[in-house]
């Protein structure tokens, strides 16, 4: 997702072409993924580009140079956004991206829990208990409390 300021037009980020001429904020050292793609599209489209803003900015602060107009753009996860909302007070407006840009930015945005080879015992009971909670309902309740909406991009299967 991303957070514009709450007068911006832009709705939804279907393309790249809708950054057109706005200001990216982005971290120097990380969102590599999202740097790269932007870059790359900025150089086959110049007459189309966006222009990246890279900031020492913590994220909460990144969004507020958005809501001040250094920038027009951030981008960030849903669980970041909900959480700094709540707690940080942000008043940016929360847009989506199409799936052809988020693919761009991200080939694999899952996370995953590591055991070494010996906890196997461990590994069947977390996997065993994320199942269940996904099963029964309990994960997306968790996420809805949270984060106000279902993040856990499950069916419940």
């Amino acid at each position: 997702m991303a957070v514009v300021r709450k007068d911006d037009s832009l709705k939804k980020v279907s393309s790249f072409a809708d950054l057109a001429g706005k200001r990216i904020i982005v971290p120097p050292a990380g969102l590599y993924n999202i740097v790269s793609s932007l870059e790359a599209y900025n150089k086959k489209n110049p007459s189309k580009a966006s222009k990246i803003v890279y900031s020492q900015a913590e994220e909460a602060d990144a969004i507020r140079q958005v809501e001040n107009g250094t920038g027009d753009v951030y981008f960030l996860d849903g669980p970041s956004y909900y959480y700094l909302k709540d707690k940080a007070g942000i008043d940016a407006k929360r847009i989506d991206i199409g799936e052809a840009v988020e693919s761009k930015f991200s080939a694999d945005s899952h996370a995953y829990l590591i055991f070494s080879k010996d906890q196997t015992q461990l590994r069947d009971d977390v996997n065993k208990a994320l199942k269940q909670v996904i099963k029964d309902g309990t994960a997306t309740t968790i996420s809805k409390k949270w984060f106000g909406e279902d993040l856990t991009g499950s069916s419940g299967d």
